[in-house]
Parts: structure tokens; sequence; C-alpha cells
């Protein structure tokens, strides 16, 4: 099968770069200067997948996004920006508009190609498991073990599929429950974490059993967000949130206060020192932290870095936790 790529972009020599490199890949390619153009190109050519600049005239990529994304025709649709602009808050607002990758430039037109191959492949697999889940005549409830498929493949099945209800997922005593409607998160509730907390927290989940629940209504709203756009950011989260990990010696550490020092400490470092006098490990704390799975880290890590808190003395003959392989942590997360 040949994937149709849209390339919106004005400057005509990266339009060469990109379209010789793609078609030698296999791809058809289709041209527009603007996201106005781009938009007749959607609509009239239904587009695999989007590669997008930022900066350009009559509608600019932003808004052409934020214009795909709104549409639930289009929704759905793979996206890639790809800019000279390369602030973290330009990043940050991309990937929230529903990006699913966003490229500086300069780049190495290999890199931009094995990006798209990468992303395609779990497009593929992601529409070949929503066609399983999905009956001929209606939409039915599925159900599954994490074990199976990565909680990520789930969340993009019900994306894909445009799927309104309630995924379920129970791992031991923890349980989760995220709302979709047509395809949207709307709602997210696990272990105590809600909105997009939850999601991140459900996405680290490895094991247990899901079942989607077809029809069910959240009865309020904590989260508008397209599932994409929290895959990217949650993956971007685990990836933070292991590496701040490498610096204890395993989630089981049991930590005390070093300093009775508070005066130098905001508010957010006060509530996470409480908490380190409350609960006796690392991941305790972490579980029962209102600031989020990885903000709460990130206090530990600098608390400890000051010397505010430290290790138990019983704790500081462990060996410190595996390396963590950011390759399988991907492959974990998308499958």
């Amino acid at each position: 099968m040949s994937y149709r790529i849209l390339i919106v972009e004005d400057e005509p020599g990266m339009i060469e770069l990109l379209t010789v490199a793609l078609e030698d890949e296999g791809y058809v390619i289709s041209i527009a200067n603007n996201g106005q153009q781009g938009l007749k190109k959607v609509e009239e050519e239904h587009p695999d997948l989007i590669i997008s600049d930022v900066m350009m005239p009559d509608m600019n990529g932003y808004d052409f996004c934020e214009q795909l994304r709104a549409n639930p025709k289009t929704a759905a649709i793979p996206f890639i920006f790809l800019t000279a602009k390369k602030d973290v808050s330009d990043r940050v607002r991309g990937l929230n508009l529903g990006a699913d990758d966003y490229i500086s430039k300069p780049f190495h037109v290999v890199e931009v190609v094995a990006r798209i191959k990468t992303l395609m492949q779990r497009v593929q697999r992601s529409r070949q498991t929503a066609s399983q889940a999905t009956t001929s005549e209606t939409e039915a409830a599925f159900s599954g073990d994490l074990e199976k498929i990565s909680i990520g493949e789930v969340v993009q099945t019900i994306a894909l599929t445009r799927k309104n209800g309630c995924l379920v997922v129970m791992n031991n005593s923890r349980r989760g429950e995220v709302y979709f409607h047509d395809g949207m998160v709307t709602y997210a509730d696990v272990d105590r974490k809600k909105g997009e907390d939850a999601v991140y927290r459900l996405l680290s989940w490895k094991n247990g059993q899901f079942k989607f629940d077809v029809g069910a209504v959240a009865k309020t709203r904590n989260v508008q967000k397209s599932a994409e756009g929290l895959l990217m950011e949650g993956m971007r989260r685990l990836d933070e949130f292991y590496r701040l990990l490498g610096y204890f010696p395993s989630t089981e550490t049991k930590l005390e206060p070093l300093s009775l020092t508070e005066g130098d400490l905001n508010p957010e470092e006060l509530q996470i020192l409480n908490y380190v006098n409350q609960y006796a490990t690392v991941q305790e704390i972490i579980d029962h932290s209102k600031l989020g799975d990885l903000k709460t880290l990130q206090i530990l890590v600098k608390l400890h870095s000051g010397n505010i808190i430290g290790i138990k003395s019983d704790d500081v003959g462990e060996q410190p936790s595996e390396v963590v392989d950011f390759d399988q942590l991907a492959e974990d997360l998308f499958g």
C-alpha cells in the first residue's frame, strides 16, 4: 500500500528535498503552500500523513493544525511539524495542538524519513487493532490484557475509531477510568490522579486487564485533549521520569528529612517534604502526591540534591536500579 503524504510548505527548496526523498521511499506526495491550500488538499485527497511548516503566509501551521484537530473528519490524521522554530515553548504549543511529532530545521532528511516510517507503522498497527476491535455493523465493547496490547495502542484504537465510552483498567487493586467522546479524552481518574496526570499515570502500566464500555458518559469533564497529544506528552514525561528515578536506588528507597530549615522552600516543596514525613518510600510519596508523578519526582530529586532530605541509613547499601532502556520504553508505550 502506498501512503499519501501532504507537504504544506512555502519554500521551494524544502519541498523539492522532501519530495525526492519521500518518493524514493514509495510515498505519494501532494503539495500545498500554506494552511488554506492545505485544508483544501486534505478535503480533496484525504492524506495518510501531513508534514507542515509553521511560518507560512495566509494561514500558519499552528492554525492549520488546530483546524484539522477541531474537525472530526480530519482529527486523527497523523501530523508532523517541520520548522525552524526551536524554542521549547513552540514545541510544546505544537504538541498541545495535537501534532504527533515536531522536527526542527536544519535536519537530516534520513532522520525525517525514519520518523515518518515509524509513525506510519504505528498508525497501521493501530488501525489493524481498531478493525479487530470493531464489529461489522455496530460498535461493540472490547477487552484484553495489557501484556498482549499496550495501553498506548488501546488508547489509539479508541481514538482512531472515534468511539464514545469508558476505558476501565484494573491492575491488582489499582483502577483507572478514562472516558472518551468521539475519540477525544474527556475525563480521567486513575490511582487518585485526575485529568491529564491520570492519563500519564495510566500510560506507565505494563500489566493489567482492560475493558472498553461503549456509550458510557462522564458526568463531568477534566480533560479536553486529543489522544495523540496525550500519548506524545506522556512519552516525554515517562522519559524524564525514568531518568530522574536513577537518582535513587529504587522506588522502594526510604527517605527521611535531614534539615529543619523550611524558610527557603516554596509551597510545593513544603508539600513534598510533608509527604516524606508521612510516607516511607519514594513510590508511596509519588502515589499519594497531588502534584503529579513527574513534578513530585523532580522536587524529590531537588530536595535530595539540596540535602533537605536523604536516604535512610538502612537503604544506603542498596544497589542502584537497572538502567532504563528507552527504546524498550517506547515499545512498551506504543507497541
